[in-house]
């Protein structure tokens, strides 16, 4: 970054200069731009410090740890999860964003006033089997009750990709940077999009689940005596959804957080 004055019609005016040196990034970049533009447009008046936050929000972002590709199955997840989140937007506008806390370390994908959604993808075609990790992840949640929302995913030529889903997030109006941060804490990076491109999902079936006293799980509740849960690591079980009673979750019902809209 540079910054300069330059004669425009006889007026010295300030200038800010920014340079991509890495050409595999000239993508991100290209966005980068696009969100300086719009920071200084919504704050014309403090422009030089809209540009300043902007920049500094980047760097952290460019600066957050990239590891491997993530893995179909890990893909597939973040797929199921960035559907709810556009169900979500398209019902409470893009506050909703706020309530994604899963890879923010929270126990629970979704968090809302009333309840809290955990949200499982597979992609094998012949059962609706999920993959619970730990004894928190179907606690119940501090507020209300909890659902399950399973996506029964399959691999097609002519499906959806995760860098098109982002794409329709950021479409009703969620920021793109926001939304970018989120998403680096499931380890994705949007410098990897071109890769993900070519894996692409349809949806076979989708279902949501009430988990109660009834649902089969693992939890500090769940086992005796009591503190065994705390002795216990590196727990993981699957959970066959297949003849269990479905659930009506309505996502435009859910009560937002504090700030949000209901």
């Amino acid at each position: 970054m540079q910054t300069t004055e330059l004669a425009v019609d006889g007026v010295q005016r300030p200038f800010v200069i920014l340079r991509c040196i890495e050409p595999k990034l000239h993508h991100q970049f290209g966005l980068l731009a696009d969100d300086v533009l719009d920071a200084i447009a919504q704050a014309p008046q403090g422009a030089a410090k809209a540009v300043s936050a902007t920049l500094d929000r980047w760097r952290n972002l460019f600066e957050s740890e990239r590891g491997s590709l993530l893995g179909a199955e890990q893909l597939a997840g973040i797929m199921a999860e960035l559907s709810v989140l556009h169900e979500l937007v398209k019902s409470h506008g893009p506050y909703a964003l706020s309530a994604w806390q899963g890879p923010n370390g929270n126990r629970h994908d979704f968090v809302f006033s009333d309840c809290a959604v955990e949200v499982k993808a597979t992609t094998n075609h012949n059962n609706m089997v999920v993959t619970i990790h730990g004894g928190r992840q179907l606690a119940a949640p501090d507020q209300g009750g909890l659902y399950l929302r399973a996506f029964q995913l399959e691999r097609t030529p002519n499906g959806i990709s995760v860098p098109d889903k982002v794409k329709e997030v950021i479409a009703l109006g969620v920021s793109r940077l926001d939304l970018l941060t989120v998403l680096s804490g499931a380890n994705y990076s949007d410098a990897d999009s071109s890769a993900y491109e070519r894996l692409r999902f349809s949806t076979l079936s989708e279902n949501s689940y009430l988990v109660d006293a009834n649902f089969p799980r693992i939890t500090a509740d769940t086992l005796v005596p009591a503190g065994t849960i705390e002795r216990l690591g590196n727990i993981a079980y699957s959970v066959d959804l297949g003849h269990m009673e479905t659930a009506n979750l309505d996502l435009s019902g859910v009560s937002m957080a504090s700030g949000g809209q209901d």
